[in-house]
């Protein structure tokens, strides 16, 4: 097994491990000299038997005792001590970690000047180390990190401020996005970092000590996060605090194995050197509409390099790649590197997230494509709406400074409709297309998609010409025809996204697809021109049929 490393040069005492989804560790070899982890080098592991999606890079504070441990009313336990003073307006505190600095932050210069937040060793009340938030106003920062996001925190309660009524008065301890630009603004706390209840202590020996574990979802990478209370009136002291941050840029968390080469070799950033990038998120549908695309634009010679990522899982809706953004590892992920007339699997691909994989470039387009054959393509809801928008928003802030454009695949209606979900509401092949395109329209006016392509329409258009069939140009009734209606599909995705990115249109384009099979109607010079018109009518009129007739 082969890790690659981090961008530049890692420090000596950092080492890895890989642990599985079941939490058992097995240890290869750790690397700690920082020669050996220069940029992009492959150390080898060895072997390793029965690896299970090893996780990426972390990065770990672990500040106090461990948890469980009599220690945590240990003096020993020893917190950072290294802060700098405090500035103007606010404290910054940089803990180093062999020549590193990691900044941590506190929004009330007042307090930090008082002590407050400083890991208190001298304390009379029985207590270890420990750090205070004094107040719901202020908040403590925790580092921002280039390449790693926050995605966990353990706070180790040691006990809340004294007050005789301490046992009634609740507050509780969360992690907020950012700071509000005033004490009567709302916070906003992070997907997993909402607040959670802090026990009260009232003084004696009655020591009410309780991890906080926060499991955090759509943070994003060299972003500072903050630790809050919301009680104005009494402090939360910690004698413990763990921070994990882990990596999420995709170039360097794995590779398929034929883009690997042993001995060391220099690793490659499959994004690096790309001129255009393109991430589709989709079902079968989807797999359908770009099959034929690598092969087209290596045929359009473009003159730009672009790398097209697909990630897969059937039969998958908006509603679920929505809620489960941060969650689900469970996608093929499909790869066509420039040049390439193909698409490959990417091992890397398939372990990440929706979130990870948006966040591992600057993407110049997001494509996403809801599943027709579900009752979420034909009733327009406040739930489909909040889904669909809801990727546009993480897909657009998923880089700073970067925002894609994000299109919307309307896919097809279905032959037989006894392959179509429950709730349907329509009667046959054109009432669906009806309903679909009713909601498509809704989509587009109610939504900030960036625009549509009209795989489905396509195809309907094409059905109208010679080349239609008894299976209505699928395969099976409702998934296209490998040849010509996958051909078709290609068509329109190019000519509404790569067209305008590259100036490169269809005509005189050579690529071509043959097979033998029953559920292939092969692409030929003279069947070519008609699936391209299907696909420009419905570029032109992307929720009515043209009718084609060459």
């Amino acid at each position: 097994y082969y890790f690659a490393a981090a961008p530049g040069t890692l420090s000596e005492g950092i080492s890895f491990t890989i642990e599985t989804a079941g939490g058992n560790m097995m240890i290869g070899k750790a690397y700690s000299e920082a020669a050996q982890l220069e940029r992009g080098a492959l150390m080898d592991f060895g072997t390793i038997d029965d690896i299970s999606n090893a996780d990426a890079l972390r990065l770990r504070f672990i500040f106090g005792p461990e948890a469980g441990s009599k220690a945590i009313y240990d003096p020993e336990g020893e917190w950072p001590t290294d802060w700098v003073a405090p500035l103007d307006g606010g404290a910054n505190y940089k803990y180093a970690i062999d020549g590193t600095d990691y900044t941590f932050f506190v929004t009330d210069q007042v307090a930090a000047s008082k002590n407050t937040f400083k890991w208190d060793t001298n304390n009379d009340d029985g207590y270890a180390d420990r750090i205070a938030i004094p107040s719901s106003t202020v908040f403590f920062g925790l580092p921002a990190i280039d390449g790693l996001k926050l995605t966990g925190a353990v706070v180790g309660q040691s006990r809340r401020g004294k007050a005789d009524n301490a046992e009634t008065k609740i507050t509780s301890v969360g992690i907020t996005a950012g700071v509000p630009e005033s004490t009567e603004a709302q916070k906003t706390y992070v997907s997993g970092g909402e607040l959670q209840n802090w026990p009260g202590w009232s003084g004696g020996n009655d020591k009410k000590v309780v991890d906080h574990v926060f499991e955090l979802s759509g943070t994003q990478v060299n972003t500072r996060y903050y630790l809050n209370s919301d009680n104005a009136d009494i402090g939360l002291y910690f004698s413990r605090l763990v921070l994990t941050y882990e990596k999420t840029d995709c170039a360097y968390t794995g590779f398929p194995e034929e883009w690997q080469q042993e001995g060391g070799a220099e690793a490659v950033d499959i994004y690096a050197d790309a001129d255009i990038r393109i991430l589709f998120i989709g079902n079968s549908f989807t797999r359908d509409a770009v099959y034929h695309l690598p092969g087209m634009i290596k045929a359009a010679e473009t003159g730009k390099k672009i790398i097209l990522t697909h990630m897969y899982y059937g039969g998958r809706t908006a509603q679920n790649y929505y809620k489960n953004w941060s969650k689900n590892r469970d996608f093929t992920c499909y790869v066509a590197l420039p040049g390439a007339d193909d698409w490959t699997k990417d091992k890397t691909g398939a372990a990440s997230t929706l979130a990870e994989m948006a966040a591992c470039t600057d993407w110049d387009m997001v494509v996403v494509q809801e599943h027709t054959g579900n009752q979420y393509s034909w009733y327009w809801t406040e739930y489909e709406k909040t889904a669909l928008q809801g990727i546009i928003n993480y897909a657009k802030a998923a880089r700073p400074g970067n925002t894609p454009k994000v299109y919307y695949v309307m896919s097809q209606a279905y032959l037989d409709l006894t392959e179509a979900g429950n709730n349907q509401c329509f009667t046959n092949e054109a009432e669906m297309y009806d309903v679909i395109t009713a909601q498509a329209r809704k989509v587009m006016a109610e939504t900030d998609f960036d625009g549509i392509i009209s795989t489905g329409t396509m195809l309907q258009n094409l059905r109208t010409s010679s080349l239609n069939d008894d299976l209505h140009l699928t395969r099976d009734g409702f998934h296209m025809n490998l040849g010509i209606s996958r051909y078709g599909a290609a068509c329109t995705v190019f000519e509404s996204i790569i067209t305008p990115l590259t100036g490169k249109n269809l005509d005189g384009n050579t690529y071509r697809y043959t097979g033998d099979d029953e559920i292939t109607i092969p692409v030929t010079d003279e069947n070519a021109p008609i699936a391209l018109a299907a696909a420009r009518a419905a570029i032109q009129k992307p929720y009515e049929i043209t009718t084609i007739n060459q």
